[in-house]
C-alpha cells in the first residue's frame, strides 16, 4: 500500500473519531458535586460541550483540507 493511501485511510479514521467525539461529553464529578444550582450546572455543561464540538469541527476541517 502506498504512503498516500495509508494517510488517506488514517485521515478518514481521524475524521470519524472526531465526529464520534461530538456525541458525548464527560463531566468531572467535582464539577457536579461543587455546583448547587442546576441551571448553572447546565450552563457549565453546555459550555463544555460547545468547546468540545468546536474543537472537533476545527479538527475535521483541518483534516479535510489536507486532501
Amino acid at each position: 500500500m502506498k504512503a498516500t493511501d495509508e494517510s488517506k485511510i488514517y485521515r478518514k479514521q481521524m475524521i470519524e473519531l472526531a465526529i464520534e467525539s461530538k456525541q458525548s461529553v464527560t463531566i468531572p464529578a467535582n464539577i457536579i458535586e461543587n455546583e448547587t444550582s442546576d441551571s448553572v450546572l447546565g450552563k457549565i455543561v453546555r459550555v463544555m460541550y460547545e468547546s468540545k464540538r468546536d474543537e472537533a469541527d476545527a479538527r475535521i476541517q483541518y483534516l479535510e483540507n489536507q486532501k
